[in-house]
């Protein structure tokens, strides 16, 4: 996160984790533990980066919820700490929050703005959405449409422990050869 930042990290590192270790477990039923631990930890980092903001420019919170069925608040924490980096300070009601709960959050906190996390369609309300225009609603989806992670290997990596695993070897061999004579 320090050197990348928070949505870089987030996009490029955190999420493509999340979502392997989340099909592993699709597949296998196996690595909750995991996903779970993985979670707590990155959850931890993005407090920190949230904690660090002392002075938000803006003068009202941004009020972050999922939605009432929606078990899944981490990427919450991730805006939450986007939105710290660039100053803004927000306020994380966490997992399946009810609707009526969330309007009386919103009525107590006059927030700057309010935004509702759902990973899935089937955690969704649609009411909300159902009353927005069109027009409005395709804009939106074609901004911000589904994301999609891909898996893939940076094979850098490998072929620098490769390398140097055969220049020990070469070495290793090239010393015995010599002690030998």
């Amino acid at each position: 996160i320090d050197d990348h930042g928070v949505e870089w990290t987030w996009s490029e590192l955190i999420a493509p984790v999340l979502f392997a270790v989340g099909a592993r477990w699709s597949e296998t039923g196996q690595g909750i533990e995991i996903e779970h631990a993985l979670s707590s930890a990155v959850q931890e980092s993005l407090t920190r980066e949230i904690s660090r903001l002392e002075m938000p420019i803006n003068s009202r919170s941004v009020l972050l919820a999922s939605a009432p069925d929606e078990l899944h608040s981490l990427p919450l924490w991730a805006l939450g700490a986007c939105l710290a980096e660039r100053g803004i300070g927000a306020r994380i009601l966490g997992a399946r929050v009810p609707t009526e709960s969330l309007k009386q959050a919103a009525q107590r906190t006059g927030p700057a703005a309010v935004f509702i996390w759902s990973q899935m369609a089937a955690t969704a309300d649609y009411a909300a959405l159902a009353a927005m225009p069109a027009e409005e609603r395709n804009a939106i989806s074609q901004k911000w449409g589904s994301a999609d992670y891909r898996l893939r290997v940076d094979y850098t990596l490998i072929w620098q422990i490769v390398g140097i695993s055969l220049l020990i070897l070469l070495a290793f061999l090239y010393w015995n050869r010599k002690l030998a004579r």
